[in-house]
C-alpha cells in the first residue's frame, strides 16, 4: 500500500475512535496501540523498530508496509470498538498486571490498574505467586471457592491470609456502568448473586456487600476455631484483606467488626487505591 494511502487510512481509524471517546489523548493512546499490535498479527512481517511514542506523529513515521491481513485486522478491531463497545484489553488479549501479562477474553472480569497493587483479580495474584523464581514447592497456593463445599473445603487447613475480591457492585449501581461492561464482562463477577440454603434460586442483595459479609462471617468462624494461624514473625502481615467498593461498604464491614467478641481485637484499616478512592477493608 502507498505511503499516502496508509498514512489516510491510518488518519480514518484514529478519527473514528476519537469521535468514539470525545478525547484526543485516549484515542491517540487506544490507535497507537492497536497500530503495534496489528503490526504483530502475521509471523512473516519483520519488525523494523516504530517509534509509538510520538503521538499523532505516527501518521508521518509509520513507514513500515502493512499486509492486506493486517490492515483488514486494525480496521476490524477499531469497529468493534467504537461500534460494539469491545474493551480494548478484550481486542488486544492480554491486559498487564505487575510484569505479568494476564490473557483476557468474554467473559473474564478484565484487571483494572487501580487494584492492581492490592487485589485477587481473576487469579492475577496467584499467578504472579507462582511466576517469582524462588517460587518452590514448598511455597504451596491453595485454591478455593467460596461455595456451599467452602466449610468442608477449608475445615482441616490452617490459614495464614484471606485475599478476596469478591462482586460487590449493587443492582442498582450496575444499570448505570458502562455499555463495554455490563455487554461484555460477566455481571456475575460484579453483582453479588448468593445461594440461599431456604431457596432454590439466588438472590441479589441491595448494597453489593452480602458477600463481602458472608466471607467476614466465614472469617469469624475461623477465628473462632483457631484455624486463622498466629505465626511469630517481625513482619506486620494482614490476616484479611477484602477488596470493595466504596466507603459505605467499609463501614459497615467495620461496625461488624467492632460488634463482634471474636473480631474486635483485630486492628481493622481501610485503604484506598491508586486513584485514590475507598478500595479494602483489612484486618490485622
Amino acid at each position: 500500500m502507498p505511503r499516502i494511502r496508509i498514512q489516510a487510512f491510518y488518519r480514518q481509524l484514529y478519527k473514528k475512535l476519537q469521535e468514539y471517546h470525545n478525547n484526543v489523548e485516549t484515542a491517540n493512546f487506544e490507535f497507537r496501540w492497536l497500530l503495534l499490535h496489528s503490526k504483530t498479527v502475521s509471523q512473516n512481517l519483520k519488525n523494523k523498530g516504530v517509534d509509538f511514542s510520538r503521538g499523532l506523529g505516527i501518521f508521518k513515521k509509520a513507514v513500515l508496509p502493512i499486509s492486506f491481513y493486517q490492515q483488514s485486522w486494525l480496521s476490524r478491531a477499531v469497529r468493534q470498538r467504537v461500534k460494539f463497545d469491545k474493551p480494548f484489553q478484550y481486542i488486544l488479549g492480554t491486559q498487564p498486571f505487575n510484569k505479568l501479562q494476564i490473557l483476557v477474553r468474554k467473559p473474564v472480569l478484565i484487571p483494572r490498574w487501580e487494584t492492581e497493587e492490592w487485589s485477587t483479580r481473576v487469579g492475577c495474584l496467584v499467578a504472579n505467586g507462582i511466576s517469582k523464581e524462588d517460587y518452590t514447592s514448598n511455597s504451596p497456593f491453595r485454591i478455593l471457592d467460596l461455595s456451599d463445599s467452602l466449610n468442608h473445603n477449608v475445615s482441616k487447613l490452617p490459614i495464614d491470609l484471606i485475599v478476596s475480591n469478591p462482586p460487590y457492585v449493587s443492582h442498582s449501581e450496575y444499570q448505570s456502568v458502562e455499555n463495554q461492561v455490563k455487554n461484555w464482562e460477566d455481571k456475575r463477577a460484579l453483582v453479588p448473586m448468593y445461594q440461599d440454603h431456604q431457596i432454590s434460586h439466588c438472590v441479589q442483595d441491595v448494597d453489593g456487600s452480602s458477600m463481602l459479609m458472608k466471607i467476614l462471617c466465614l472469617f469469624e468462624k475461623l477465628v473462632a476455631s483457631s484455624q486463622i494461624s498466629n505465626k511469630n514473625t517481625s513482619l506486620t502481615v494482614p490476616k484479611l484483606v477484602l477488596e470493595l467498593g466504596n466507603s459505605t461498604q467499609a463501614q459497615k464491614l467495620k461496625r461488624y467488626t467492632e460488634s463482634s467478641s471474636v473480631l474486635n481485637r483485630f486492628r481493622s484499616e481501610i485503604w484506598n487505591d491508586l486513584a485514590g478512592n475507598v478500595r479494602n477493608f483489612v484486618l490485622y
